[in-house]
């Protein structure tokens, strides 16, 4: 810090009293007028704790955003809509693949199927065009902003409406990352799929250890927990 020497005359520049006589220690408040910033404009350094309060800020604006212009299908199955107690967030449109393995069957010995592996998948804004994240094994769901979520068990299952395509599902999910938009999200249902499927036709043991990855395409919508109504207490009197 530079420090200057401000004219003997000068005003106290913390509670402005002009001392009778030359001095740099204000007689009344006893401020050392010689501590000034010759760059007060300069800009601060910013500390982590304030780069990382504001991404979370931008990220919860974000996530109030999406909530206020999001709506929910109007052709989901009863069975696949959320609690409640739970509103939606945020939509998503989901492209890439479902990955499938040929394994031995479970169910019969000596055969051998095509097992589900996992979602690999781009996820972007509900238009369609802009990318917010990524889907994957787990099933995971993570935002560019580094949040994620997991879907840890399958809460209900509909038939999808298009012949070929993989269910419609509705799964209970819980935050697996740090904060951010993705992080408040409780339930996400699977919607409007197209492909995805497996062969039906099962493997042969020659190809044991297979991959195949079968393109799809998929609405995912998010739902997190309402907000609570604000409520007032009304004194009515006697």
């Amino acid at each position: 810090m530079q420090l200057m020497r401000p004219p003997l005359a000068a005003r106290c520049p913390r509670c402005h009293y002009l001392p009778a006589s030359a001095t740099v220690i204000c007689p009344r408040c006893s401020h050392d007028r010689r501590d000034i910033d010759l760059h007060p404009s300069k800009e601060k350094p910013v500390s982590v704790h304030s780069k990382t309060t504001a991404a979370l800020l931008a990220a919860s604006a974000l996530f109030l955003a999406a909530s206020a212009s999001a709506q929910p299908a109007s052709d989901v199955p009863e069975n696949l809509k959320p609690g409640a107690n739970e509103s939606l967030a945020m939509i998503s449109a989901a492209k890439g693949v479902q990955i499938y393995e040929c394994r031995a069957s479970k169910a019969r010995a000596g055969e051998y199927e095509w097992a589900f592996v996992a979602p690999e998948a781009e996820l972007f804004d509900a238009a369609g065009t802009k990318k917010i994240g990524k889907h994957y094994a787990g099933p995971h769901w993570e935002s560019a902003d580094g949040s994620r979520i997991v879907g840890y068990s399958v809460k209900e299952r509909a038939d999808a409406p298009r012949e070929g395509s993989i269910p419609w599902l509705l799964l209970a999910a819980k935050s697996d990352g740090p904060e951010g938009s993705f992080s408040k999200v409780t339930s996400v249902q699977r919607l409007h799929t197209v492909g995805g499927v497996a062969p039906s036709g099962g493997c042969f043991e020659a190809q044991k250890g297979k991959q195949l990855r079968i393109g799809y395409t998929a609405d995912y919508y998010f739902f997190a927990p309402s907000r609570p109504a604000a409520s007032r207490d009304f004194d009515i009197g006697d």
